[in-house]
């Protein structure tokens, strides 16, 4: 499954902007982790303060910069080199 993120988000990343892509995916994965969750878990009654900061932390900052980062590192490269993480065989991108 992995191997097909990598080269379904390789072969886009080249034709569309990388915030563009990045949300698309990040809209799908959300959607589905909603129906999942919706489906075996129980909604709590009271959710604290505490808990909505770092939920927001951790999706707007940590995951959506990860998912960017990623996103523009695989569009400055081919889908084979997106695979084999080896830095040495990295292409610079300029955009």
């Amino acid at each position: 499954m992995l191997a097909l993120h990598f080269n379904v988000n390789s072969k886009y990343s080249q034709k569309l902007p990388v915030l563009l892509l990045t949300c698309i995916q990040l809209f799908i994965t959300g959607l589905i982790g909603l129906l999942i969750s919706s489906l075996v878990e129980m909604v709590p009654e009271e959710v604290s303060t505490s808990i909505w900061i770092w939920f927001a932390l951790s999706t707007l900052l940590a995951t959506s910069l990860r998912y960017v980062m990623q996103t523009w590192d695989r569009s400055c490269s081919s889908g084979q080199r997106s695979a084999d993480y080896d830095s040495r065989t990295r292409v610079d991108c300029d955009t």
